[in-house]
């Protein structure tokens, strides 16, 4: 190992340095950057390309500014996290800790090469991850969805299980997008892979306008409970468009989220740039939740890929078009419902009504 020193340590990002939390480098053969708390992997093979892996934008102290991590000393962000609960809620329950991964990748309407770059993030995952795939991950996206009458139901089918029996094996927590074929109807979704096998489907309330008249909208935002090593962990789910619809992820706190998962297939350039950011932040921080955030790897990606903490600061993001994957570890008992408890629903309240599903 070779150790450097912190000027050292910053002429060195993005050329395979990676930041231990000693605060010293280990260099290591991939482009793979360590930022104490929070790790990005980056797929940066190509001449001229920083941490990020955006073309054309210097390596160096640049690039830290463009990979924004958490990164307190451990004893500082110990008492930091004591001030932090004795304000916002006081807490006499232990750390859980949870380890996260998120990653970006191109996906397209090959479901086979969209299932090798799932298996190849899946590779590095650890037991009791949780693991955020962007929306359409598996079955494949876009704007144009035309392409679904022409896709191979079967091999979806398939690719589905072999998701399955790999989320199994790495014994992980992997929620996946794909657009979902049941009794004939397409919908957008987020599934649950369990490390025991089951699954759970979460179907997209609130569908883009390319959706309507070809997908079916779900009907329900019921929260999911996961098996954690430190004990149950409830999460609430969204996709894309309905990071503009707050009392979804709203309502989900309520219901006892701990946490959010976002799936996105975000790349329109006629999005103004940092709104979908912006809106990610306040849903954690409104809401005291974290928020873990995957979008797909393109060129014109308007939300990056990202972790927030519920106090609204970003743990680590990927702001470029390429291949990337976020790892970090999480106390999850920062999340608190001090704001959520101080609104005046004696003025204004929250109604939900789940529609029953027709059968």
């Amino acid at each position: 190992m070779l150790k450097l020193h912190r000027k050292e340590m910053l002429d060195r990002v993005g050329h395979g340095a990676s930041f231990e939390s000693s605060g010293h480098v280990e260099l290591r053969q991939r482009p793979f950057a360590v930022y104490r708390h929070a790790a990005v992997v980056v797929d940066g093979d190509s001449p001229g390309h920083s941490v990020t892996g955006a073309p054309g934008q210097p390596h160096g102290e640049a690039a830290l500014q463009q990979v924004r991590a958490w990164r307190p000393k451990a004893a500082s962000r110990r008492r930091r996290l004591g001030r932090i609960r004795s304000r916002d809620q006081p807490s006499e329950e232990g750390f859980m800790r949870v380890s996260l991964t998120v990653a970006q990748f191109p996906i397209t309407w090959d479901i086979k090469r969209n299932l090798e770059l799932i298996s190849e993030v899946l590779a590095e995952a650890r037991p009791d991850d949780i693991v955020v795939l962007p929306e359409g991950a598996l079955s494949g996206y876009g704007a144009d969805l035309s392409a679904l009458g022409n896709l191979d139901t079967l091999a979806l089918a398939h690719a589905t299980d072999r998701v399955a029996d790999l989320a199994q094996q790495k014994a992980v927590h992997l929620f996946c997008g794909t657009l979902h074929f049941d009794q004939g109807v397409w919908s957008n979704a987020a599934v649950y892979f369990s490390p025991n096998g089951t699954r759970w489907i979460y179907r997209k309330v609130n569908l883009a306008m390319n959706e309507r008249g070809r997908l079916e909208a779900g009907t329900d935002l019921s929260t999911l409970s996961v098996p954690m090593a430190d004990g149950p962990l409830s999460l609430g789910v969204q996709i894309c468009r309905e990071i503009r619809f707050p009392e979804q992820w709203q309502y989900l706190a309520s219901s006892g989220a701990q946490a959010f998962i976002y799936l996105t297939h975000a790349a329109n350039t006629a999005e103004p740039a940092g709104v979908w950011r912006s809106h990610l932040i306040s849903r954690a921080a409104e809401n005291q939740r974290f928020v873990l955030a995957a979008n797909v790897a393109d060129p014109h990606q308007h939300c990056p890929s990202m972790i927030i903490s519920p106090r609204g600061e970003v743990i680590a993001e990927v702001t470029s078009g390429n291949t990337a994957v976020i790892r970090t570890t999480v106390d999850l008992d920062q999340s608190a419902n001090w704001y959520l408890d101080q609104r005046r629903q004696d003025l204004l309240r929250l109604s939900y009504e789940r529609q029953a599903i027709s059968t």
